[in-house]
């Protein structure tokens, strides 16, 4: 039998992780896009090739890997360096994703993929049952990035400002769907914990 497939997409800092983490301990199989990247920042893989030849042979670190961080300092200085980061990066993390989707489905009876702002955009959503959208206000994403950025890296404000692209895209996907939850993270925890609880069951979690 087929598991439910319940898709978690939102903005930066706006408390997917949280929110999907409720829905782990309550015993759904989780699946991170952000963590499948790593996969392909791995040394010697095409991927890794692309965006050392895209931004520099500065992002690789001592084992020839991606450093993250330093990736994300130069791809997320602007508009025209994230669509590149864009056109390297989602076409292989699509196609990895959605193959290792359909082998949760069939092992478990509830997944819970946590994409960021980019469900819609690898096309995550057609594979999900439940999709649920999380929003927070903007003065607590704020202080979220503040509290978990590492010195020197990219600021705050140019953070947001970056990826605000890709969230209006996202929220123009949303509209209309009739399988789509919105949930905001910006409440008491107790309060969080009785929406995901309730969510869970409606969902058909178990």
């Amino acid at each position: 039998m087929k598991g439910v497939v319940i898709g978690v997409t939102g903005g930066v800092a706006t408390g997917k992780s949280a929110l999907a983490g409720l829905w782990r301990r309550a015993g759904a199989a989780y699946y991170s896009v952000d963590a499948a990247a790593h996969a392909l920042y791995a040394p010697g893989t095409g991927v890794t090739a692309a965006l050392a030849a895209r931004f520099g042979p500065g992002i690789l670190g001592p084992d020839g890997a991606v450093n993250r961080p330093r990736l994300a300092d130069s791809a997320l200085r602007d508009g025209p360096s994230l669509r590149a980061l864009d056109v390297i990066v989602h076409p292989p993390l699509a196609r990895a994703a959605a193959a290792a989707l359909r082998r949760l489905a069939a092992r478990h009876p509830a997944v819970v993929v946590e994409a960021g702002p980019l469900l819609f955009a690898l096309g995550l959503d057609r594979l999900c049952d439940r999709v649920v959208l999380v929003r927070c206000a903007r003065a607590e994403r704020v202080r979220r990035l503040a509290a978990s950025r590492a010195p020197g890296g990219v600021g705050t404000g140019r953070r947001l400002g970056v990826f605000g692209a890709a969230e209006r895209r996202m929220e123009r996907a949303a509209r209309g769907r009739r399988n789509l939850t919105v949930v905001r993270t910006d409440v008491p925890a107790p309060r969080l914990a009785s929406l995901a609880a309730g969510f869970w069951r409606r969902a058909g979690g178990r």
